[in-house]
């Protein structure tokens, strides 16, 4: 069997090994962009602040410093955490399919998931890249194999959701039976987006309470 890597794939790859194809709609992926709750005035303020690290150096931040300086803390503005679940990061997962002849093995970058130790059910799925002229591989290709192989662990019947982020670009993910669908992008350096972003993801917290009860 031949073994590859998920960064190795792109998402033409990916519909054809899968039987899947991409739609410019999904009720689904409307739901979840139409999240909307208000946001306390300290969050709001703590959000602000780290816009303002990303406008003054998206350019220039590593895939690193990406991470470490705003997404890591973006991200824990939502508290993913529960007593049913919480994140992980730089996870193995693999998926074999043996009618084509391929394993496919790789890290990812961030889940969110059952467990203490090791994750369960993994759930949620997000993918970072630099910047956008400085792309290298398929960043929607690489959350879209996690969510995937994410469904050999799954018993539940549920969308699979994701987020990859092109520097100051965010864009939502949604695979649904043999579709999936992709937002339009959101810009954290523009104040109304960042707020937007924040409570798209934060309401993950409401759809893994359904998952995971």
């Amino acid at each position: 069997m031949t073994k590859r890597n998920f960064d190795s794939f792109n998402t033409d790859e990916l519909e054809t090994l899968f039987n899947i194809r991409r739609v410019k709609k999904l009720p689904v992926l409307d739901q979840w962009l139409a999240a909307n709750a208000p946001i306390p005035d300290d969050y709001v303020a703590r959000l602000e602040r780290l816009q303002n690290l990303l406008t003054e150096y998206a350019d220039v931040w590593n895939e690193d410093e990406l991470k470490l300086f705003f997404i890591g803390p973006f991200i824990n503005e939502a508290e993913l955490y529960s007593d049913r679940y919480k994140p992980f990061t730089q996870r193995p997962m693999s998926i074999s399919l043996p009618e084509q002849d391929i394993e496919m093995v790789g890290k990812v970058e961030f889940m969110l998931a059952q467990g203490r130790v090791t994750p369960k059910k993994p759930f949620f799925f997000l993918h970072e890249y630099k910047q956008e002229r400085r792309r290298e591989t398929d960043p929607l290709a690489q959350v879209l194999i996690a969510m995937l192989a994410a469904r050999q662990y799954n018993e539940h019947n549920h969308a699979d959701y994701g987020c990859y982020v092109i520097g100051r670009l965010w864009f939502f993910v949604i695979a649904q039976g043999a579709e999936y669908a992709v937002s339009p992008s959101f810009d954290a350096t523009h104040k109304d987006d960042i707020l937007k972003i924040h409570t798209i993801v934060r309401y993950i917290n409401t759809l893994a309470k359904v998952v995971f009860a």
